[in-house]
């Protein structure tokens, strides 16, 4: 019964794309051809009879009619006729709705969709368009109900959240923790790419919407403080550096900088090493790659504290008993604009970041080690790369002829090659 619902589909198919679908009238016949049908090509006379038999089977239950080539009765078909009288018998044979009715109940599943983000909005516009005004599934929305109706509670989701883990997101809204990475993910992913920015990597595109594979949790070292919760609390006092969760982040109240510098680090095991003999007047900052919006959050607040002439700041900038800082021990100080630097891949990931940095903190920030004599020294340490990965550096310096890193680009392409800053130990 495989092959016959194989060969079926095959004709329905031809049909759902014809005008038979919306003009009944229509008198062109919808006609498979025996060489559409892959097993029948196979060569091998078994395979050819069990589609005889399959044909046979079809045209007894009415679905189909069929003919032979000339002067090969029995031996070799030719066509199969759709028989467009048993359509209903037939959708009900292979458990298939028929296509009108999967664009109406797709068009209302997708209208009763309440959302208040912008870029949901415009894909559910155009997707609406789409089935009534050409009566068609968009390829960015799916035909089969169970797969629409993720999509659709993942859309929901999205709307309620702040910000939660793939796992957890799918287990509150799909109902499973592994479902939105096996059967939701990727597609949303294209939907994103169309709709946000289809330069933006997996993971920052998602992170960009709520969804993290793991919460942020920011390393920092310097001489910064922050005020949580109605209290100072003077980071300096940690040699070795330390974190920030995603909840103190979001409860930050303000930030006094008093360094000269602000240094963000790509990758968390160079951030360990440079840490050792980072300079006192530096706080240096892991991003971890594409970062999520806490991190931006944490980013923006600081950059808004430091571009303050004038704020309320502990004088203390090394306590003595405590690292929490009464109100007694706070009095006004003007706050230095630090210098912004970035230090990442020497790599088409690493110059998006800083790309995303540079939206956030402004024409201020510079790159560090990210220029064609960082990438020439340590040739030895490079990594190649193929033709896909040069197509879309090739994209990106297209679409960013003034960008900072234009020399470098021009260099990787020519010798294709790129450099993770792993490679790299400053001392």
């Amino acid at each position: 019964m495989r092959l016959e619902k194989q060969v079926l589909n095959q004709l329905i198919d031809k049909y759902e794309r014809s005008r038979h679908v919306f003009e009944a009238a229509s008198s062109r016949r919808v006609i498979l051809n025996a060489r559409e049908i892959k097993l029948y090509q196979s060569g091998s006379y078994s395979d050819k009879q069990a589609v005889h038999l399959a044909v046979e089977d079809l045209r007894s239950r009415g679905f189909v009619d069929y003919q032979w080539v000339a002067f090969e009765e029995g031996n070799l078909l030719d066509k199969l006729f759709l028989n467009l009288g048993q359509l209903e018998a037939a959708y009900d044979f292979l458990g298939r709705m028929p296509l009108l009715r999967q664009l109406e109940e797709a068009g209302q599943a997708l209208a009763a969709l309440d959302s208040a983000l912008p870029w949901v909005e415009a894909y559910q516009t155009e997707m609406l368009r789409c089935l009534s005004e050409e009566r068609r599934f968009h390829r960015l929305l799916p035909q089969e109900p169970d797969k629409l109706g993720l999509l659709l509670d993942t859309f929901k989701g999205l709307g309620e959240i702040s910000e939660l883990t793939e796992r957890i997101f799918s287990t509150r809204y799909l109902g499973n923790s592994k479902t939105f990475e096996r059967s939701v993910r990727s597609r949303l992913v294209t939907i994103l790419k169309a709709y946000l920015d289809p330069e933006m990597e997996e993971d920052q595109l998602l992170a960009s919407v709520g969804i993290v594979r793991n919460y942020d949790e920011l390393l920092l070292k310097g001489e910064l403080s922050i005020l949580l919760d109605g209290q100072w609390l003077d980071l300096s006092r940690f040699s070795y550096g330390t974190s920030l969760n995603s909840e103190s982040i979001r409860r930050l109240e303000a930030i006094e900088v008093r360094s000269g510098t602000v240094l963000t680090i790509e990758n968390k095991a160079v951030y360990y090493e440079y840490i050792k003999h980072a300079p006192e007047d530096e706080i240096v900052i892991y991003l971890g790659g594409f970062f999520g919006k806490y991190t931006r959050l944490f980013m923006e607040k600081l950059r808004d504290a430091a571009s303050t002439s004038t704020v309320t700041i502990p004088m203390v900038t090394k306590p003595t008993t405590a690292t929490v800082l009464t109100d007694s021990a706070l009095t006004a100080k003007t706050s230095k604009k630090p210098q912004y630097r970035h230090w990442g891949d020497i790599d088409l990931g690493g110059f998006m970041i800083y790309d995303t940095l540079k939206v956030i903190l402004g024409e201020g920030l510079t790159p560090l080690y990210m220029d064609l004599e960082t990438l020439q020294n340590n040739a030895d340490q490079a990594m190649d790369f193929g033709e896909d990965y040069a197509a879309r550096l090739g994209g990106y310096i297209e679409r960013n002829p003034e960008t900072e890193f234009a020399e470098v680009i021009r260099y990787m392409l020519a010798h294709r090659v790129r450099l993770e800053q792993e490679a790299l130990v400053v001392e």
